[in-house]
């Protein structure tokens, strides 16, 4: 057995080991500092900033939480200005963008209001029609603007019109008797369409991107509102030309009447295939992407994907069903590796354009380029993408 000295000398070996160990590994380091370890009071090398951006090579400078607000504002600004890919596609007005929105900050900078602040850097951001844009939600901030509902949901038709598709029970539309297939003909006094131009796409999930999307999240957020607020609507019921009026207010539904407008496919988790494979009636295959990711349950998709053609080839199937509807996306890497199985020649998939901090401007990323290469087995019989 150990005496009380021996284990103490074991302990302190251990330590003086350990910090060896760390400071080997600090030292590695280039344009350290030195510091001394607490407790064992040991100088050691101690990494700078720049090696720990070195070390991380796609750190960049982008993080202005330590300016003031005005400050930060504009080196945001200037960032996007400089590195945003699709300022002339968007046809962007940057100067204007910034006019805009600079004196809010400035506002919200005197009055050191927080809510203010992160508002306007909001409503600049989503000013640019990009459903990429993204800046993480204050949920106080979208609770208090459109943390209430008004019980009921609504689309647009191609004819203008615009319908219910959505009750929810309980809520005053339905107590007011609002039904499925009404037609919404004013909302607080004012024509649906002019209505709906008026509402702010603020707390939307992104900015809308397109006309089709701006029309969608309008639909979604005019039914929305702070908890307790107040709406007349107007509107005819099914198979009738009576104008109804109804009076609403908003309660809280935990935001169930706002994602669910449209089905936007099956939601995939880790305990979930990213596709489905079968053979239908009358010998034709059939595969149902619903995402380009690897899940638990199908950890190597690509595999799956072989084998899912192999079987197919054996079966002599008359062609492929390949069903993209509602695909969220994913990795551009297994795009190209289920394609390689409908090409005997290699075809080009993509190049990378992208700002290069190095040469000071937007260049072409070589290794971001992407050629589908054949894969086995091939499959040379007709395809149809749904």
């Amino acid at each position: 057995m150990n005496t009380p000295k021996q284990n103490r000398t074991s302990i302190l070996n251990i330590a003086l080991c350990s910090v060896a160990v760390i400071a080997l590994s600090l030292s590695l380091f280039s344009g350290c500092v030195r510091s001394k370890l607490p407790l064992a009071n040991i100088s050691v090398p101690l990494p700078t900033m720049e090696p720990i951006r070195n070390l991380f090579g796609s750190y960049r400078e982008g993080n202005f939480q330590n300016r003031d607000w005005d400050d930060a504002f504009l080196a945001m600004h200037q960032k996007l200005t400089r590195e945003y890919p699709f300022t002339e596609w968007k046809e962007l007005d940057w100067d204007g963008l910034y006019e805009a929105w600079a004196p809010q900050v400035q506002a919200a900078m005197d009055a050191k209001d927080n809510a203010a602040y992160y508002k306007a850097i909001r409503s600049y951001l989503y000013a640019i029609p990009d459903a990429g844009i993204n800046i993480n939600t204050q949920e106080t901030y979208r609770n208090d603007a459109i943390g209430g509902a008004f019980g009921f949901s609504i689309l647009p038709l191609d004819d203008g019109r615009i319908i219910v598709v959505r009750v929810e029970p309980g809520f005053f539309a339905d107590m007011a008797g609002l039904e499925w297939g009404s037609e919404v003909i004013e909302w607080n006094g004012l024509p649906i369409a002019e209505a709906l131009e008026q509402v702010p796409l603020l707390w939307g999930d992104a900015p809308a991107a397109t006309r089709d999307c701006r029309i969608l999240e309008q639909c979604a957020l005019l039914t929305r509102a702070p908890i307790g607020a107040k709406a007349l609507l107007k509107y005819k019921k099914p198979g009738s030309e009576a104008l109804w009026t109804s009076r609403l207010e908003a309660r809280r539904d935990f935001y169930r009447t706002l994602h669910d407008l449209i089905p936007e496919g099956k939601v995939i988790s880790e305990f979930d295939a990213p596709f489905e494979s079968r053979i239908l009636d009358g010998n034709i295959g059939y595969i149902n992407i619903h995402c380009h990711a690897a899940t638990l349950v199908m950890p190597f998709p690509a595999r799956a994907f072989r084998t899912a053609i192999e079987q197919f080839t054996k079966a002599e199937v008359k062609g492929i069903i390949l069903d993209l509807r509602g695909n969220a996306g994913g990795q551009d890497l297994l795009a190209v590796e289920y394609a390689g199985h409908f090409t005997q020649s290699p075809l080009f998939y993509r190049n990378l354009v992208a700002f290069d901090y190095d040469k000071g401007g937007f260049a072409l990323n070589e290794e971001e380029s992407l050629t589908i290469e054949p894969k086995d087995p091939y499959f040379g019989g007709p395809v149809m993408v749904l």
